[in-house]
């Protein structure tokens, strides 16, 4: 509870004087990963990278400016050189830190990842299907699974849903209780249709809706989901899952939600661009936090008018809104 309360006094600030609230921040570190899932470009960037010292800097600046969560992401962020220098700036500043790894050094790494408030690892299903579309990955993500709980390290997986793993559900489920982790089931909405990638991946909106449906009802006796059901429910009505963004939004969604991004939440990019969030980059203006500081950078964002399936964003959008079903489902899981 102590860490929702910063939260919901900033929160109410915001609602009150209007004033923007960089809450929660995620920075990639890098761009490097030792893995080439299906979905993801990010190993194909080449955008320069920040260095320690630059990172440190914004870690400062977000302080000063009331952020209560850093989320360090990648690429993948174990093979940064510093990343212990970073993870103890982030707790010296009593930040609530986060991480999104692929898994494959969590039991090489574990000394640092112990001083995380969450370790997010990516694991779409059983050995078979994990391997078949991220890499050879599945026994090692176990193993780092093992050794993050033996050191009472708080773990959730990540799941992408598509149509070679939607039927592993319950596999994960199990799972989740046997290691004693959560999971976040997320749709795919980051294909990459610039390197010849296309929609193949995706199920049709009547299966994906049959899906979520069984979430839903999984989520009534099962504590082991991540998502809030506010949030599945809105996943349910989105119109078309071949799209990634929606843009003037409202009126196109059913209980559309107005995006805080840029205005609650954002992220840092590799080379210090600061972007409303991971769908946008590229795609829109942006300032760079080492150029002109964070805040500027941050102050210079607009308001946005579009929407998306990003499971993790909406639970923010929820969240900010103040939805009782979001924030109770929020406090469940920081206990």
């Amino acid at each position: 509870m102590k860490r929702i309360t910063p939260y919901i006094k900033s929160l109410f600030r915001y609602n009150i004087l209007k004033k923007k609230i960089p809450l929660n921040v995620s920075i990639s570190l890098t761009n490097k990963c030792q893995l080439s899932c299906v979905y993801c470009r990010i190993p194909q960037r080449k955008q320069k990278e920040m260095t320690t010292k630059e990172i440190i800097q914004i870690i400062n600046d977000l302080s000063k400016n009331e952020t209560q969560r850093i989320s360090l992401n990648g690429g993948e962020p174990l093979l940064h050189k510093d990343l212990d220098i970073i993870i103890n700036k982030c707790k010296e500043k009593n930040i609530f830190t986060s991480l999104t790894t692929n898994g494959l050094l969590v039991s090489q790494k574990i000394k640092s990842l112990k001083k995380l408030d969450l370790l997010i690892i990516s694991l779409d299903g059983n050995k078979n299907i994990q391997d078949s579309i991220r890499g050879k990955s599945f026994d090692k993500i176990i193993k780092g699974i093992k050794k993050a709980r033996e050191n009472n390290i708080v773990v959730w997986i990540s799941t992408v849903l598509s149509n070679k793993n939607f039927f592993n559900v319950d596999f994960l489920l199990k799972k989740a209780e046997e290691l004693d982790f959560y999971v976040s089931f997320q749709i795919v909405h980051h294909i990459d249709t610039i390197s010849g990638k296309t929609n193949k991946l995706l199920l049709t909106r009547e299966k994906y809706q049959k899906l979520i449906n069984r979430l839903l009802s999984y989520k009534k006796i099962n504590k082991r989901i991540v998502n809030s059901k506010t949030v599945l429910k809105y996943l349910h009505n989105w119109p078309d899952y071949r799209t990634k963004i929606i843009n003037n939004a409202s009126g196109k969604i059913k209980n559309y939600i107005p995006c805080k991004a840029g205005q609650l939440f954002c992220h840092i990019d590799t080379n210090g661009d600061v972007y409303p969030c991971t769908q946008l980059i590229g795609k829109t203006k942006t300032k760079n936090a080492l150029k002109i500081g964070f805040k500027k950078a941050f102050d210079s964002i607009q308001k946005q008018q579009c929407s998306c399936p990003s499971t993790d964003y909406n639970e923010y959008n929820f969240l900010f809104s103040l939805n009782y079903e979001s924030i109770v489902n929020a406090i469940r899981l920081t206990k």
